[in-house]
């Protein structure tokens, strides 16, 4: 269970004192569990531009500007202690209480639901999502398994030899205890098994649990691996989300505690990592 509490204060501008009407344009997250201050801020202000013939963003990016340098310093030295005053930390140190166009609003304090990064993904959504719409945007394209797939697939191709010949498909290996399905088998000294494993998805939760689905079915058959001569490829993909990089590295730190034979080919290399295999087949044949 996520325990404690975090804190957030609305980011606003002001275009005019005497409409006193107040937009908001960022928000400021501290997290005491992680000693994290977090700010978030549209890129583009289309929507201020359409509210007032006379916007000019100049003025408001210099303020963000300035507040990410402080965001990140605050987190370089801060966080020896715990703030208790969210408020007089902010005029403190980002902003001082007065009557500019941009002003912080009283914090909020919230208790903890789910992990830090979605938190800060679930309220700038709920805040600052008009900023982002565009007309028919595009879906992300994910890279699945199916991608993998794609990609290794493209490789084969280019060599324009009879890859059936040299790698089988969709070869099981298993024990009475689990089975795993893997894409393509080479011969190479020992048995190497093609797995395909994405990791880009939608939360950092998910990562996780697929990462020790993955490391329970690989150490089940640790033996079998060892007994056989065989290795286990794992080929995988990162989130396309920057948020869940952090996810992802841990997902990958656990498949590595595993001491079955295998290795790991990130994204990168999954490309260099088909070249390969495919002469080494070649040369060997």
């Amino acid at each position: 269970m996520y325990k404690g509490t975090f804190t957030y204060s609305l980011i606003k501008y002001t275009h005019s004192r005497l409409l006193n009407e107040s937009i908001v344009v960022g928000l400021i997250f501290y997290f005491p569990a992680e000693n994290k201050i977090i700010l978030k801020a549209p890129e583009k202000f289309n929507r201020l531009k359409s509210l007032y013939s006379d916007f000019n963003d100049n003025v408001l990016r210099s303020y963000l500007k300035v507040f990410k340098k402080i965001e990140k310093d605050c987190n370089n030295y801060l966080l020896d202690f715990e703030i208790e005053n969210f408020e007089l930390f902010l005029h403190e140190n980002f902003l001082r209480k007065d009557y500019s166009t941009i002003e912080f609003g009283i914090p909020n304090k919230v208790v903890v639901y789910n992990t830090f990064d979605n938190i800060v993904r679930d309220y700038t959504t709920l805040y600052l999502s008009e900023y982002n719409i565009e007309t028919n945007p595009l879906p992300i394209k994910r890279h699945n398994e199916e991608y993998i797939l794609k990609t290794i697939k493209n490789v084969f191709n280019k060599k324009s030899v009879d890859i059936k010949k040299y790698f089988k498909e969709n070869v099981h290996v298993g024990t009475l205890n689990t089975s795993l399905k893997f894409d393509y088998a080479w011969q190479n000294g020992s048995l190497n098994l093609i797995k395909g494993i994405s990791f880009d998805l939608t939360e950092s939760n998910r990562i996780n649990e697929k990462a020790i689905l993955y490391f329970g079915n690989l150490s089940l058959l640790n033996k079998e691996a060892t007994d056989n001569n065989y290795r286990f490829d794992l080929l995988v993909t990162r989130p396309q989300d920057k948020l869940l990089f952090n996810a992802y590295d841990n997902a990958l730190k656990i498949l590595e505690q595993s001491t079955t034979p295998m290795r790991i080919v990130e994204e990168e290399g999954i490309d260099e990592y088909a070249d390969y295999a495919i002469t080494t087949v070649l040369t060997h044949e």
